[in-house]
């Protein structure tokens, strides 16, 4: 029981430097067609990044 082991892995393009993603990234059509919205919502996440972390990832003070 518990959580499962995970292994990191360096993909081709090592984007991630070895290290497990925390996200997606958003697809490139969503740059075009929703950019104001997307603007504001990588703004305040600071990165559109597959090591960003989100909500789950953040200590709560």
């Amino acid at each position: 029981m518990g959580y499962p082991v995970l292994t990191p892995v360096n993909f081709p393009g090592k984007v991630t430097n070895g290290t497990i993603p925390r996200r997606i990234k958003y697809l490139t059509g969503k740059y075009s067609v929703n950019s104001t919205n997307l603007a504001e919502t990588i703004k305040r996440q600071r990165n559109d990044s597959f090591l960003t972390k989100i909500w789950w990832n953040k200590q709560i003070n």
